[in-house]
């Protein structure tokens, strides 16, 4: 999936398991911290990075609701 353009993900320094959204706050449990990091890290997400999150149904109810708020899309 492809972040929106001009959409602003970050995470927090010292607190990477928080990051801010299009201003909105997000925190993760630490088995999603790498899924959050590659979100605000990267513009395209693959599977690879969702499988390598370690909990594959928490991370696809993470990208579910971020493509649900127009945050992510994907290509058809």
């Amino acid at each position: 999936i492809e972040r929106v353009s001009g959409l602003r993900a970050y995470y927090h320094e010292n607190n990477p398991l928080t990051a801010y959204v299009n201003g909105d706050v997000v925190t993760v449990e630490e088995s999603q911290q790498e899924l959050i990091h590659a979100l605000c890290d990267q513009n395209v997400i693959i599977w690879d990075d969702i499988d390598n999150s370690g909990d594959a149904g928490t991370a696809l109810d993470i990208l579910c609701d971020f493509v649900n708020r127009g945050y992510w899309f994907t290509h058809e």
